[in-house]
């Protein structure tokens, strides 16, 4: 890990106690990766597979090219209007395991929803 993000993302990845972890508030996103958006009804998430140490953050496609100039992650995936977000990250992020940490706090219904219909699994909090 050569930057503060990657420290912060490996202490926040040795403590979590789940196959997948979504984090979904901007601050945190900014906080672990140094991109900052408010993508407002859009899907953004950092999202991490413990199971394959795989990193994804995944943007509002409007956002990318921001994303691309100053997050430090693995990958970054694009999701447009059209796409159910949880969709491209069951097509994207691998072996999804049985459980997915969530920020509660930031988490809404809807997006609860969509999240255990889509991948099913128990869902945390982190």
């Amino acid at each position: 890990m050569d930057t503060i993000y990657g420290t912060r993302k490996a202490i926040l990845k040795s403590k979590l106690e789940v196959d997948i972890a979504f984090i979904t508030s901007p601050s945190n996103i900014f906080y672990y990766t140094g991109f900052l958006s408010n993508p407002h009804e859009r899907f953004m998430a950092l999202v991490f597979n413990t199971k394959t140490n795989k990193e994804i953050l995944y943007v509002p496609a409007l956002d990318l090219d921001a994303a691309e100039q100053v997050a430090h992650i693995q990958h970054i995936v694009p999701i447009t209007d059209e796409q159910m977000p949880f969709e491209v990250v069951k097509n994207t992020i691998g072996n999804l395991g049985s459980t997915a940490g969530v920020e509660a706090k930031a988490l809404t219904l809807s997006r609860y929803l969509e999240l255990t219909n889509a991948l099913n699994v128990q869902v945390k909090d982190i």
